[in-house]
């Protein structure tokens, strides 16, 4: 009978271990778990943007009369705004409505540049068609700024002296003939 109350002071004592342990533990746990969300928040923002400038540059390639961006190549870059009519913007803008609410697309910066293809003529005229399409590429720039919510976090992750990190990336891809895209 004496080893009973022994093993019920060891199983105390063994409580009281778990619970110190675990304080221990549960502040690095967190900063673990907190880090690997504000990472998945940059990433998911990274991944966002490729896909607007994507879909913008594949719908300016295809309708490059409606980008604004021929007849004349235009160099300097036009921004897009959230409500802009031109199918390339809306096309960026219109990428990202399956956020679940992680990236606001009014927060994009969307800006929409051409060139004249390096073997082609300033303009090239449809056969069967009622439109001259030009012979050039569309660079689309979309870029955004992903928050960064954890403090401790943003001194390594976030733009120097910001809270967010910015998030960029560029597609230049040549202007459909206006064969496929019927002159426009």
């Amino acid at each position: 009978m004496s080893n009973r109350p022994t093993r019920a002071r060891r199983r105390g004592r063994r409580g009281g271990q778990a619970l110190v342990e675990f304080a221990i533990i549960a502040p690095l746990l967190l900063v673990l778990v907190c880090g690997g969300a504000q990472v998945a928040v940059v990433v998911y923002s990274q991944i966002a943007v490729t896909t607007a400038s994507r879909e913008a540059a594949r719908t300016a390639a295809d309708n490059p009369k409606d980008s604004g961006l021929f007849p004349a190549p235009v160099t300097s870059g036009k921004d897009c705004s959230s409500t802009d009519t031109r199918r390339a913007c809306v096309a960026a803008y219109k990428s990202t409505t399956n956020t679940f609410g992680l990236v606001n697309p009014t927060n994009f910066t969307v800006t929409l540049k051409s060139a004249q293809y390096p073997s082609g003529s300033s303009t090239t005229t449809c056969s069967g068609t009622s439109g001259t399409a030009d012979d050039g590429l569309v660079t689309v720039t979309v870029s955004y700024q992903a928050p960064v919510f954890l403090p401790f976090i943003g001194t390594f992750f976030a733009d120097s002296g910001k809270s967010y990190r910015t998030v960029s990336n560029t597609v230049t891809q040549r202007v459909d003939p206006c064969v496929i895209n019927g002159g426009n």
